[in-house]
């Protein structure tokens, strides 16, 4: 059970296969927690220590995929004078950079989202000891 799953939330990958095993930990976790619930009272605190480490981690992710995304712009930009063939190029490999990074974007707040809502679930059924 917990022993499966809190190494899988705990994972610290970035990319979108990392956050896809991350979720559906996530979603077993809720299940678990459900059918579980006489004796989730006991691992409330280690289930929620990882829950919010899990939140805190992709929210460091989206702040660096905004800094990412200002960057490139910025780049953008200050190309935006010199030869077109090379603004051209520029653009197209920023441009591919920027929707990796949109879909990374996604799938962190998708993470964040069902962590959130994970965590909310380890409330009510771990009262006080969450």
């Amino acid at each position: 059970g917990l022993s499966a799953l809190l190494p899988l939330i705990r994972w610290d990958g970035t990319d979108v296969q990392h956050r896809t095993v991350q979720i559906a930990a996530l979603t077993g976790l809720c299940s678990l927690m459900m059918g579980a619930h006489p004796v989730m009272r006991h691992h409330g605190g280690k289930v929620m220590s990882e829950l919010l480490s899990c939140v805190g981690r992709a929210d460091r992710d989206l702040e660096i995929y905004n800094r990412m995304k200002a960057r490139l712009r910025q780049v953008r930009n200050d190309n935006s004078g010199k030869d077109q063939d090379r603004m051209n190029n520029t653009a197209s490999d920023g441009e591919r950079q920027e929707s990796f990074n949109n879909v990374e974007m996604c799938a962190a707040k998708l993470v964040i989202s069902t962590a959130i809502h994970a965590a909310s679930v380890a409330l009510i059924l771990c009262g006080d000891k969450s």
